[in-house]
């Protein structure tokens, strides 16, 4: 399972040869279930076979898998190849939309309910937002924002709030700025949102309690 940027997606769609060997697809039947964190994904991208070498083979009808096969031994299985993948899948033409996956964001400083600018983020908001957390650091940048960095060391306190369908990134991209990038994580509660992370470096900077701003 790969969380990738718009970016990533189109240096591997020429690795897969999508549109002569592969379709690029969401996965409408069944989740996904992240090993690390016990995070679920529904509606996934995936390759699946478009032309007839890269289709399920069949052999004595049944499907057989790649990790029931060592692969010396499945270069000599022969069989037919099946009519589809066995999936409930919805074909995505063109560039995939970056944003329809997850529907929330989580913030920890600035766009916050009640801080200075929440009136970028609540626009594009639904519903009541909710209390959260996720596995990083905060630190303080001295110019009345924080950083976030990813890891498991300790843990940071924010705020999740749904998106409205098809909700622009552009104005909160734009506010962030260069120093952050918007990066899909999994909460400690096990669902899956947007996020800004940190990108520069924090040698310096004072590390924070797991909530921001600063107490005292």
């Amino acid at each position: 399972m790969l969380m990738l940027t718009p970016e990533q997606v189109t240096v591997l769609d020429e690795c897969e040869g999508r549109g002569e060997r592969y379709r690029l697809a969401r996965v409408s039947s069944g989740r996904v279930t992240l090993t690390d964190s016990g995070a679920v994904m529904e509606r996934v991208l995936s390759y699946v076979g478009l032309s007839v070498a890269r289709k399920p083979l069949l052999v004595n009808g049944s499907p057989v898998r790649c990790v029931d096969v060592p692969q010396a031994a499945a270069v000599g299985m022969v069989g037919e190849p099946a009519r589809g993948d066995g999936l409930e899948v919805d074909v995505v033409a063109g560039a995939p939309c970056a944003s329809d996956y997850p529907g929330s964001l989580f913030v920890y400083g600035t766009l916050q309910p009640g801080h200075s600018h929440w009136h970028l983020l609540a626009p594009h908001t639904v519903g009541s937002p909710r209390a959260a957390r996720l596995a990083g650091s905060l630190y303080d940048t001295g110019f009345g924002y924080p950083a976030l960095a990813l890891g498991r060391a300790s843990t940071v306190t924010g705020t999740v709030v749904q998106l409205r369908a098809g909700a622009d990134f552009a104005e909160l991209d734009e506010y962030e700025g260069e120093d952050y990038a918007r990066v899909r994580v999994a909460l400690s509660d096990k669902t899956v949102a947007w996020t800004y992370v940190w990108t520069a470096s924090t040698d310096g900077m004072v590390a924070l309690a797991e909530a921001w701003p600063p107490m005292g």
